[in-house]
This record gives structure tokens, C-alpha cells and sequence, in this order.
């Protein structure tokens, strides 16, 4: 057996002390080359530093494997000659359950008490309020799961996994060495789109007056009653409500900026019932998606008769 040993408490506080201050320098130093892109993309780098040194940002390697992950199990079906699976979020099932009579009876006792907001937005923009009733619906229940994670720590971690040695040990799927090469090509894509989300987010939340690190949403970065990604916010987003700032996740707001971002993908007065689903498909692509907005739509226009 072993003697055992008795630090005074005062050494073990200095070395508890000395690992700490050995360790921040890393621990701060792990935004640094995300930092200087930022600023290249002429954000403030002050503004940008200061995000980053808050304590609940922590770079997480889970967020790119999970994605990885899925990509990495489409690559290899398609590789083996198998059929890829179908996403769960472009099952046909997911978007059926939105006709069904309870949630219908919910999305038109919504749209029918707030009358004054439809009325001002159709006028302005000339898209129907059961449209944007059915959008609000399968998007987030009517505005009320609006997703709960902090879609800038999500999208900085994702930015920052430009290396597949960065995250690999979080994946679950087997990436033989052959595809290495696969693996470090789309895990660049990724790590390079959600930067843009990254960078979007935070332009939109300075011109708002938001806090970036309190804006939640979905895992990957969608946010606001109406879902949208930054660069969707930052470039289709309205001030619904006259206060000077977009807030998606105010109802004027985020159903003002939902058909903005329709009108600006080709929805107008008089259109055939092709040139309509082509807008819906551009919110987004599914087809199944797109069939359960316009049949939530379709039966809200017939209890509004």
C-alpha cells in the first residue's frame, strides 16, 4: 500500500490556480482564426472578441458529427449501391398529421383572432393569411416551438470544424480511410456555410438591437416563429410592427418577413396554382412540405367561407 500523502491547502489552491492560468490561453485561443475571418467579413473585431470570451461559449464537436454523420451514412448506402434513406424531415408522414381536424380547429381560432395583423399584411404584400397561418403551423406549432438551442455557439462550432480530426471522435458512423478524402472535402462545405449563417447571424442581431448569444432556434440555425435561417433573416426580414427592429420572434414581425420571403420567390395576386407551389417550394424544399402548406391553406380558405 501505498503512503499516502498530505498537500497543505494552500499548495494545492496555487496549483489548482497555476492549471487555470496555463489553460486559458488555450481555451481562448481556439476562436482565434474564426475571430480573424469574421473580421475579414468587416465585422468588428472588438465586438466579435468580446462575443467570444463570454463563458458560455464553448467550442462543441458534436454539432458538425451529428451532421457528418448523416452525410457520411448517405455517402456510404450510395457507395454500396443502396438506396439512400429518406430524411425524417421530408418523411410524408412528418406533414400529414397538420390536417388532421385539432389542428386545424387551433390554426383557424388563430388566424381568426388576429384579424387586424392579417388584414395589414395582406394588403402590403398581397399574400393570403391562410398561407401564412399554414406556414406558422408546420414551422412552429403557431409560434410556439420556436426550438431552444443558441444557434451561435451551434453555428461558431460547426464554422470552426474545418478538420475532421476536430470532431471525428463524436461520430457514430465508420468513415474508412478510403473516403478520408470525402470526409475533409464536406466537411469544409459545411464548416464554410455555416460561417456565412455565423456571420449573417450576428449582422442581423447588431442592426436589431438583439443579443446573438440569446437568439434561439433549431440545432442548426434556423430561428424565429418563422424559421428562418440568418442570411434568410438578414435578407428577407421586416419590421412588421413599425418599432424600427426585425424581431422574428414577435408575430407581426415574423409573418410580415414569411411573405416578404414569398413575394420575393414569385408570389403575386393572380398566379397559377404551378408558379404557387414553386414559392412554397422555395421556403423550403420538400415536396411534401410544400403539399402540407397548401392543403393546411386550402382547408383554412374553406372554414374562412
Amino acid at each position: 500500500m501505498s503512503e499516502r500523502v498530505n498537500i497543505p491547502m494552500k499548495h494545492l489552491f496555487r496549483a489548482m490556480l497555476l492549471c487555470v492560468l496555463l489553460a486559458t490561453p488555450c481555451l481562448a485561443g481556439q476562436w482565434d482564426s474564426l475571430v480573424d475571418r469574421l473580421a475579414a467579413e468587416g465585422l468588428n473585431r472588438g465586438y466579435v472578441t468580446v462575443l467570444f470570451e463570454r463563458s458560455m461559449v464553448d467550442y462543441d464537436p458534436t454539432v458538425m458529427a451529428r451532421k457528418m454523420d448523416a452525410l457520411t451514412e448517405t455517402h456510404m448506402r450510395r457507395l454500396a449501391g443502396e438506396k439512400a434513406p429518406v430524411p425524417h424531415e421530408e418523411r410524408a408522414e412528418l406533414y400529414d398529421q397538420y390536417t388532421q381536424p385539432d389542428l386545424m380547429q387551433t390554426a383557424w381560432e388563430y388566424m381568426d383572432s388576429r384579424g387586424p395583423i392579417f388584414d395589414s399584411i395582406e394588403k402590403r404584400f398581397g399574400v393570403p393569411r391562410e398561407v401564412m397561418v399554414a406556414l406558422l403551423q408546420v414551422e412552429t406549432k403557431l409560434g410556439t416551438l420556436p426550438g431552444k438551442i443558441r444557434v451561435f455557439i451551434n453555428l461558431a462550432s460547426m464554422a470552426n470544424s474545418t478538420n475532421p480530426d476536430m470532431f471525428r471522435q463524436a461520430m457514430t458512423q465508420e468513415v474508412p480511410a478510403s473516403e478520408s478524402e470525402w470526409l475533409a472535402t464536406y466537411t469544409g462545405k459545411k464548416a464554410d456555410w455555416a460561417f456565412k449563417e455565423l456571420a449573417a447571424l450576428i449582422r442581423y442581431a447588431r442592426a436589431n438591437r438583439h443579443d446573438p448569444l440569446n437568439i434561439l432556434g433549431s440545432k442548426y440555425g434556423a430561428i424565429g416563429y418563422c424559421q428562418f435561417m440568418p442570411t434568410s433573416a438578414e435578407a428577407y426580414g421586416v419590421d412588421g410592427n413599425g418599432d424600427g427592429v426585425v424581431d422574428l420572434f414577435t408575430e407581426r414581425d415574423s409573418i410580415a418577413s414569411m411573405a416578404n420571403y414569398l413575394v420575393k420567390h414569385g408570389w403575386m395576386g393572380t398566379m397559377t396554382p404551378e408558379k404557387r407551389y414553386k414559392a412554397v417550394y422555395a421556403y423550403n424544399h420538400s415536396k411534401h412540405y410544400t403539399n402540407a402548406i397548401l392543403a393546411v391553406a386550402a382547408e383554412l380558405e374553406k372554414l374562412r367561407r
